[in-house]
């Protein structure tokens, strides 16, 4: 019997059906891709657009009425900052570069300006207000370009005086929200938020910072007293017990580091930070250079790493790279409310010069307001600038300029030292000795001489030819205490005093002397381990004739990460000796 043939449409119908069963199956694997970024996502998906993009995290608003609760915001987008990094594809404005531009985002008119000072193109922006006893945190998301909101934030509530958990709870609800495809999250991989008073504490001490370092030092440790846990309070305080000579003490901080904070755990930038201190604190400055240059890349816009990386790049002469580094930062972004941004201005201008573009780096220092020019910063960047240009009708204008300042008697005679070492550089005696004998009759007609320090007025007559006169004052100022520029660790007499000291020594013709006082310059650096004894002994070497000695001190001062800015030798007049000898142009003219 034959079989019985298949109804043509029965065989459509069952081609029908598998078709809309593989289109069930297909969508609901769509539905359920969807409902899962949905579950797992607070209120609505991330868009790749603002998940890629590069986001600011604003200090929330203090919505409370309550003073004491001001600081809560702040801390907040710190530790959701903190949070974010760990997402590797995801862009964060460091919380130092909110801080820098944070007046230009207070209006909803200012996002331009905050996104080309930030480079941010995104405002993750909030508030908190109380409901009761309970905090409420609200937020959202805004791009920068069109000042519209793209996305609503999932709202964070509890009680007030859970502060530290509402804070923790908004870093892992960002970090969980902003997490990328494929990319994992671990709740908690981040330190835990500090204690509130101490955060407290930490960000008042951080205001003095530069300003007055023994202010900034005694909030500090406060700050850890109330937290030892608390990082950043411990990197600040070690920084200004450097920049404020206390080496020792800074070394001591750092053995606390070591001792209470598990390093393996801090965000990334904030590592940086302690491996570039770390390096400084030995004296390692390229090792410094390469922990800070990280931070750098990772946001060129934020000002203190920008700062720190050029200085950097500069004691380690490499002036075209320090450029690059500092020309990052647009000069219409520096907040000069700060007088230490002036940094930035003085270190540019100065690598500028030195690569010959002298026009654009007096446009820099004409940037400084004149309530803000000081020796250090103003006149004697632009006096070398004046002197390499052979503008001496324009550098005496300056000096008046310095003159009729209200600057201290100390600081206006530090220029007329500067600008007489400037002309020894150039071997032009005559304008050495008549700047310095300039200096001298300005001195002696001032009333106020208390703020006339050994060591100027000793140097002063050194370079007008006086050395007689100039020896007492030398030796004086290798017993008396002198400012941080003068001894750095301040464990015993500067390299410069003792430098300076042994070269009056050898232009009175008393060797003995001389050697007796490298003998005390090997002791301190015994001691001390201070490159910058090398170097004075480097200067006695080459007054001496004996370059190669001398090139060895220097390289072995270099070496060892000298803390001192390595491109004033090519300007040192007591280097005058080197000029011309191959080793030394190899070294103060690099190609880096």
């Amino acid at each position: 019997m034959s079989a019985k043939p298949a109804n043509p449409s029965q065989k459509t119908i069952g081609w029908s059906r598998i078709f809309v069963i593989i289109t069930i199956l297909f969508t609901a694997i769509i539905s359920w891709t969807i409902l899962k970024d949905l579950l797992f996502t607070p209120n609505r998906l991330v868009s790749r657009a603002i998940r890629e993009a590069r986001i600011a995290v604003l200090p929330f608003e203090n919505h409370t009425d309550d003073p004491s609760l001001d600081v809560l915001g702040v801390m907040a987008s710190d530790w959701i900052i903190q949070g974010l990094v760990y997402l590797g594809n995801v862009q964060i404005v460091s919380f130092e570069n909110i801080q820098d531009n944070l007046k230009f985002a207070q209006n909803d008119n200012g996002w331009e300006q905050f996104a080309a000072r930030t480079g941010a193109e995104k405002v993750l922006k909030g508030t908190y207000q109380l409901d009761g006893q309970e905090l409420v945190f609200q937020s959202e998301v805004i791009d920068t370009e069109t000042g519209q909101a793209e996305l609503v934030m999932p709202t964070v509530k509890g009680p007030k005086g859970k502060q530290l958990l509402l804070v923790s709870q908004l870093q892992q609800k960002f970090a969980t929200a902003f997490a990328a495809k494929g990319h994992e999250f671990s709740p908690g991989v981040a330190q835990d938020p500090p204690a509130y008073d101490a955060y407290q504490l930490y960000q008042k001490g951080t205001d003095l910072y530069s300003t007055n370092f023994a202010g900034c030092i005694e909030l500090l440790n406060q700050a850890i007293q109330k937290d030892s846990s608390f990082f950043m309070p411990y990197l600040f305080v070690t920084g200004a017990y450097f920049m404020d000579g206390e080496k020792v003490k800074a070394d001591s901080v750092f053995g606390l580091i070591n001792r209470r904070i598990d390093i393996e755990r801090l965000p990334q930038t904030h590592m940086q930070w302690y491996l570039h201190w770390k390096a400084i604190l030995n004296k390692d400055l390229r090792t410094a250079y390469e922990a800070i240059i990280k931070n750098f890349e990772i946001d060129p816009k934020q000002l203190m790493t920008n700062l720190e990386t050029g200085i950097i790049a500069n004691d380690l002469n490499m002036p075209e790279k320090s450029v690059r580094i500092l020309g990052a930062i647009d000069p219409e972004h520096v907040d000069l409310r700060h007088e230490f941004n002036t940094w930035w201005h003085r270190h540019y201008a100065h690598n500028l010069y030195r690569l010959g573009r002298y026009e654009e780096a007096e446009q820099i220092l004409k940037r400084i307001p004149p309530n803000l020019r000081k020796h250090w910063n103003y006149y004697d960047r632009m006096a070398e600038i004046l002197i390499a240009k052979h503008q001496e009708e324009r550098l005496e204008d300056l000096m008046q300029d310095l003159l009729h300042s209200d600057r201290l008697v100390s600081d206006k005679l530090l220029t007329f030292l500067f600008v007489s070492e400037r002309y020894g550089h150039r071997k032009r005696e005559t304008e050495q000795n008549y700047w310095a004998e300039r200096g001298l009759a300005w001195a002696m007609e001032q009333s106020d001489t208390q703020e006339t320090n050994s060591y100027l007025l000793g140097n002063l007559y050194y370079l007008a030819g006086q050395f007689q006169k100039a020896l007492p004052w030398l030796q004086k100022a290798t017993r008396e205490k002198g400012p941080n520029w003068l001894q750095v660790t301040k464990e015993g007499p500067g390299w410069l005093q003792l430098s300076r000291l042994g070269s009056c020594y050898l232009a009175l013709g008393e060797r003995a002397k001389a050697q007796d006082t490298l003998l005390e310059m090997d002791k301190w650096y015994d001691k001390t381990k201070d490159a910058g004894y090398l170097i004075a002994q480097a200067h006695l070497y080459a007054r001496q004739n004996d370059k190669e000695r001398a090139m060895d001190l220097i390289r072995e001062a270099f070496n060892k990460a000298h803390p001192y800015d390595p491109s004033g030798y090519e300007n040192d007049f007591l280097f005058v000796p080197l000029q011309g000898y191959p080793p030394f142009e190899n070294f103060v003219h690099p190609k880096g």
